[in-house]
C-alpha cells in the first residue's frame, strides 16, 4: 500500500508510523498530508488567525510571522524509538488549541510551517539533509524552503534552531530536495 493510500486509511488516527530507514515513504507520508484538504482546512484557520495583524501582501512578515509561530509553539521531542512518528496537521492543530504549544520533531515542524505557508498561497519544498553530528551518511533532519515572491528566491526555514533567526540552518553533509 502506498502512503497517500495509508493516509487515507490512516487518518483518523493520531500519528502514522512508517519504519526510520524508509525515507520515501517518509515524504510520501509528509506530502499526503500536505495535499489533504481536510487537513490543509487546520492549517488555514491557524494561518488566519496568525495573520491577522500582520499588513496585506507584505511577505517578508508573512512568512516571518508564520515561521515564529511554529518556532515559538513546538517543544522539541524525539520520535519514539525505532519509529518514524508523523503528526496530521489535525492532531498539532488539537494540540496547539488545547495545551497552546504541541510536541514534535524536524517532521512535525516542517508539517506544521508548510501547511501554515501552502494554506495562504505560498510554494513550498521539502529539504533533508544528514547533518554533521551524525555518525552515518543517511538522511537525519528535515526542514523548509519557501518561494519568496517579493523576489523569486527560496528562503530556509527551520523552526526546530530556537537561537538562530530565520534562514539559519544546522551545518550538514548531504541535502536533498523535494517538491510538495
Amino acid at each position: 500500500m502506498t502512503a497517500p493510500n495509508l493516509i487515507e486509511k490512516f487518518f483518523g488516527l493520531d500519528f502514522h508510523f512508517t519504519e526510520r530507514s524508509n525515507l520515501s515513504l517518509t515524504i510520501d507520508f509528509v506530502r499526503a498530508i500536505l495535499k489533504n484538504p481536510r487537513q490543509m482546512y487546520f492549517a488555514r484557520k491557524l494561518a488566519e488567525s496568525v495573520l491577522r495583524d500582520v499588513p496585506d501582501r507584505v511577505f517578508n512578515l508573512e512568512i516571518q510571522a508564520l515561521f515564529d509561530f511554529v518556532r515559538d509553539r513546538i517543544r522539541l521531542t524525539r520520535d519514539i524509538k525505532d519509529v518514524e512518528t508523523i503528526k496530521t496537521l489535525e492532531r498539532i492543530y488539537n494540540e496547539i488549541e488545547a495545551l497552546g504549544i504541541f510536541l514534535g520533531d524536524c517532521d512535525d515542524a516542517t508539517i506544521l510551517l508548510a501547511g501554515l505557508l501552502m494554506s495562504v498561497g505560498y510554494t513550498v519544498r521539502i529539504v533533508i539533509t544528514s547533518t554533521m553530528q551524525n555518525v552515518s551518511d543517511s538522511f537525519n533532519h528535515i526542514f523548509l524552503q519557501v518561494l519568496n515572491p517579493t523576489d523569486n528566491k527560496w528562503y530556509n526555514l527551520d523552526p526546530t534552531i530556537k537561537t538562530k533567526p530565520m534562514g539559519t540552518v544546522v551545518r550538514y553533509k548531504r541535502i536533498s530536495y523535494f517538491s510538495v
